[in-house]
């Protein structure tokens, strides 16, 4: 298995939050605007890259067809204001029949009735009743090539979806050690928890001042172990 399937089962057995992964990543990897069509949802996963452009989704279709399972498709929709990419017959297709996890798209969805109701696992802009036309157009040179660059990137990636959003996982932070900074996290909000909700101590006393680490008695044994297990380097 490598590091990117490993990643990927740990985020997702452990349901690891946007909210954790953006900590790790410096505050960073949130995809701005997109959110939930349903509250309660979870996917993480590699990712396949498509696009719609100049307010058509012909080409995006063609992309659809046939298109591999066990991805999480991100639909990149290039100049088409506010029209849907696509719809519910869509995302049926998608997530029943090429069995996608997720779908995720900095663009508009149609038919969010049918998509709350069926509880799809989609990410989008927000819904409006007005779609794509579906008429082939060209892409112009400036969107290929932007397609093939926004292609390998998020290709290379990760994305985590939850109630606070998408999250990406960028290549740079495939790494090794971005395992063992996110057992540092959950290793650290229980700490926290502890202070705030058992201690009652002030969110200033345990976020800024880290008060636990100048009385380690107070907190139990085990949390502290586990939180002084990592290099003071990383807190």
């Amino acid at each position: 298995m490598n590091l990117r399937s490993k990643l990927i089962d740990t985020i997702v057995n452990d349901r690891i939050t946007t909210t954790m992964i953006c900590d790790v990543m410096n505050k960073s990897g949130y995809l701005g605007q997109i959110k939930p069509i349903n509250s309660g949802c979870f996917a993480a996963g590699e990712v396949k890259y498509v696009f719609a452009h100049s307010g058509s989704n012909y080409h995006l279709h063609e992309q659809l067809a046939n298109i591999e399972e066990d991805k999480i498709i991100y639909v990149d929709a290039i100049d088409c204001g506010e029209r849907a990419v696509f719809g519910d017959i869509v995302t049926q297709y998608l997530l029943q029949h090429r069995r996608a996890r997720a779908i995720v798209t900095n663009g508009f969805m149609r038919d969010v009735n049918d998509l709350i109701r069926e509880k799809s696992l989609v990410w989008c802009h927000g819904g409006t009743p007005i779609g794509c036309h579906n008429v082939s157009l060209p892409v112009p040179v400036a969107t290929a090539a932007l397609v093939e660059e926004r292609r390998k990137f998020f290709e290379e990636s990760i994305l985590i979806c939850d109630d606070s959003g998408v999250a990406m996982l960028t290549p740079d932070w495939i790494t090794p050690d971005f395992e063992q900074k996110l057992e540092f996290i959950e290793a650290q909000e229980a700490v926290w928890h502890y202070c705030v909700n058992t201690l009652k101590w002030s969110t200033f006393e345990t976020v800024a001042l880290k008060k636990y680490f100048d009385v380690p008695d107070m907190i139990p044994r085990a949390m502290m172990d586990k939180l002084k297990a990592f290099d003071t380097s990383t807190r």
